[in-house]
């Protein structure tokens, strides 16, 4: 796992167009892990979570840009402002000025994901194109804290063998739909539509006028669809600015009158219940809007030939959403009293009593053992169990007992067995994507609580100018290329060493980048060893 070493050929960009195009790859992974990127001109920091949200990461972890011999991140409480210098002072504009066209991206100092960063090209903005945007890229994400490149390759070197005894617990931890082959512009473009809801705020990326401000009345344009859902236009739609996206478009979120959500199409608000969108707003470019007349009459572009998707009896889902007369953008309902006597009802006409079962009983010593038992039929209404849901009579070897319906077992060829697994199905696997949904917005919601993005009032703590690029007076000097003069590099020589990655399980100690080498010159893992490959144990 040699490190490759490249260097972006210096030319001359033409500054006054205004996207910048990026290469972002992972080095010491083959093959390689990779995105190509185009962003409106943007500060280190904006960069940071451009990186994130294209790469896949989760941003629980520092960062830091090694750029011509010094750090860059963003000057939190707690951060060595001796040692990291603010990286919302200097654009990716101002690198390229400068000659510097590939630097480095490090994110989680423990397991030391380096991303070498390289500008390719400056481009004008193509029409109709949201920016920023990644056009090409490979391979998926590592997993987050699988304890770096050496963490990675024996994740993977271990699930090759199912017979160690550390695969399952490998696999359980890693998941099931981890596929690192796996890269999708697609979902990358969808992660970075949903940015421009803060990002782009800051008056930095302001470097166009707007033809609307906050609080305008706007409507949009005929032709218009929505960006998730295409058929269904939003020609006529009436709605008020709420914010403002200074990207490429300038785009703005318009949050519809309650008019237009009153006579828009019901599919819409199924849909957005479904996907967990906001139907309430939406994003728009300036080019979709025009300036909307309080007395005009409401006229909005409706569908007269929206045709859901059909329901397939070879579908659970479907099978389910038949049940209480659903459409295909509907959710499943979650069970409660209402929703399981509805579901009784229809069971009644579809169950034939007795039949032959099993299930397992508690016994006293809480050891379970499989029954073979008759169910005569249904337990009265009031004796559901709020958890497992509807109850069965089932006739034991000395009594009658009532045990849930989504306990029973049935023979395949049982007349009865789809509707009874149906029926478990909707009561585990539905009930609980349910409550990970609401879990899921909890974390949401405490997330939105302390946004990642730099509260704009800390601008005035440094008090500098936004029309200035900010950089020292010795910042025009020729950067080093010699790494011994190369100054302060990430974290100090008081690091923490960091903790063993979960679930790895290395045969020797980690050895942290900041930590001192193990060959015994004194210097620093990351200024000795590190790249040379008999320290990695290598040939």
């Amino acid at each position: 796992m040699s490190k490759r070493k490249r260097k972006a050929a210096r030319k001359a960009f033409d500054l006054n167009l205004p996207i910048v195009q990026l290469k972002i790859s992972l080095e010491e992974i083959e093959p390689e892990i990779w995105r190509r990127i185009q962003t409106p001109d943007c500060s280190l920091d904006e960069l940071h979570i451009i990186i994130q949200r294209c790469m896949g990461w989760d941003g629980d972890h520092l960062h830091a840009f090694e750029i011509g011999g010094r750090d860059y991140t963003v000057l939190e409480p707690g951060i060595d402002r001796h040692e990291f210098r603010d990286s919302r002072r200097l654009r990716l504009s101002k690198l390229a000025q400068q000659g510097e066209h590939s630097f480095v991206y490090e994110y989680d100092f423990g397991d030391s994901w380096r991303h070498l960063i390289e500008i390719e090209d400056t481009l004008p903005a193509a029409e109709n194109t949201r920016y920023p945007r990644c056009v090409d890229g490979g391979r998926a994400c590592p997993p987050e804290d699988c304890g770096g490149t050496w963490g990675y390759y024996e994740l993977f070197e271990a699930l090759a063998h199912p017979d160690d005894e550390q695969y399952a617990e490998r696999l359980e931890w890693l998941g099931d739909d981890f596929d690192p082959e796996k890269f999708s512009v697609e979902e990358v473009n969808r992660e970075l539509v949903r940015l421009r809801g803060w990002l782009g705020q800051h008056p930095r990326w302001r470097r166009q006028s707007s033809q609307f401000a906050e609080g305008d009345r706007v409507r949009v344009k005929r032709g218009v669809v929505h960006s998730q859902y295409r058929d269904l236009p939003l020609g006529g739609w009436i709605g008020i600015v709420e914010e403002i996206a200074w990207l490429i478009p300038v785009s703005y979120e318009v949050r519809w009158t309650p008019e237009t959500l009153a006579a828009a199409h019901p599919v819409y608000a199924k849909r957005c219940r479904r996907d967990g969108e906001r139907p309430e707003t939406h994003w728009l470019d300036e080019a979709e809007l025009k300036p909307a007349d309080a007395q005009q009459p409401m006229e909005m572009e409706q569908p007269t030939d929206l045709v859901v998707r059909p329901l397939s009896a070879e579908d659970g889902d479907d099978r389910i959403r038949m049940i209480f007369g659903l459409t295909s953008d509907d959710p499943l309902p979650t069970m409660n009293e209402e929703t399981d006597a509805r579901y009784l009802e229809h069971l009644r006409g579809r169950l034939s009593f007795p039949f032959e079962a099993t299930y397992w009983p508690e016994s006293a010593d809480d050891e379970y053992i499989e029954k073979t038992a008759t169910v005569a039929g249904f337990a009265a209404p009031s004796s559901m169990d709020p958890d497992r849901g509807i109850r069965c009579d089932v006739q034991g070897e000395e009594e009658m007992q009532q045990v849930a319906l989504a306990d029973l077992l049935l023979q395949q060829e049982h007349p009865n067995c789809q509707d009874v697994l149906d029926y478990k199905y909707w009561v585990e696997d539905v009930q609980d994507s349910a409550s990970e949904d609401e879990e899921d917005d909890e974390n949401w919601e405490a997330e939105d609580e302390d946004d990642e993005y730099p509260d704009e009032d800390a601008d005035e703590e440094y008090d500098y100018d936004e029309d200035e690029d900010y950089q020292d007076d010795d910042y025009d000097e020729e950067f080093a290329d010699d790494e011994e003069a190369s100054g302060r590099h990430l974290g100090s020589d008081d690091d923490q060493e960091p903790s063993a990655p979960q679930p790895i399980r290395r045969d020797q100690p980690p050895v942290g980048r900041n930590d001192p080498c193990p060959c015994g010159t004194g210097r620093k893992f990351k200024k000795c060893c590190l790249n040379k490959p008999k320290a990695l144990g290598g040939e």
